[in-house]
């Protein structure tokens, strides 16, 4: 591959990641046309390229599930044409959005470093969108008596965000948490020491807002990371999964 087209793919790369960015956090609210917009450009780019099977299989998969999904959900009146265009398309083109950022990602360097600036800017989103609810509303509870629920209004004050979905927005942050404990020789001290501070700033951020809007969910993304990254690290034995389960469902059912 000569430099021409090294560069073009990198700023295609960037483009996409920009993209995924951008509607992760519904920018100014306008999440789904910043998609739509999208659309026309990643199915041109897709005509062009070759998928292997596994990802074929995958895309029909979820192809079929989007549409099973959606004709349900609408057979019971409990969605709209855009919101079923949102859940049958976009998965498809996030997903194929991952898959042409990461096919020549052999050391998931790239992977990797998109992750860690989504989870963060995720994080920023919605941290910012709750210090916008306190400025507006004055508390949490205020929020509550005008959306007759948990919820926040965004930062670009368009929408407000469900304690739910808040949740899934936080996921990411929650679930690296465990991360900070892990020691990695081969990253020089000063880049992990930044690393660690950043993970652990959007860590304790996040179960801040979600203990504050009374999500239990958070608990368990964290209990079930912080497990998994044990056994990994120090191997699977039943005792090892059964104790730290009944620990983690006590808190919950607490």
């Amino acid at each position: 591959m000569d430099d021409g087209q090294n560069f073009k793919k990198h700023y295609i790369e960037i483009l996409l990641i920009a993209i995924l960015i951008l509607y992760s956090v519904n920018f100014n609210g306008i999440g789904f046309l910043i998609m739509m917009i999208f659309l026309p450009i990643y199915i041109i780019y897709s005509w062009k390229q070759h998928f292997n099977k596994t990802y074929l299989i995958s895309l029909f998969i979820l192809v079929l599930f989007g549409v099973t999904f959606s004709l349900s959900v609408y057979s019971f009146g409990l969605m709209v044409i855009n919101t079923i265009i949102a859940t049958v398309v976009f998965p498809i083109v996030l997903y194929g959005v991952g898959y042409m950022i990461g096919e020549t990602d052999t050391y998931y360097t790239k992977s990797y470093k998109t992750i860690f600036i989504l989870f963060v800017l995720l994080n920023i989103f919605i941290l910012l969108s709750y210090v916008k609810t306190i400025s507006v509303f004055g508390s949490l509870e205020g929020a509550k008596s005008i959306y007759q629920e948990r919820a926040l209004i965004d930062v670009w004050g368009k929408d407000s965000i469900k304690a739910t979905v808040v949740t899934v927005y936080l996921s990411f942050s929650l679930a690296v948490f465990p991360a900070f404990f892990i020691k990695n020789p081969k990253i020089k001290k000063g880049k992990i020491l930044l690393l660690k501070t950043i993970i652990m700033f959007c860590a304790l951020s996040s179960f801040y807002i979600t203990a504050q809007m009374a999500s239990r969910t958070s608990i368990i993304i964290i209990g079930l990371s912080s497990l998994m990254i044990y056994l990994f690290l120090h191997g699977f034995s039943l005792k090892k999964i059964i104790i730290p389960i009944i620990t983690l469902l006590g808190i919950i059912l607490m």
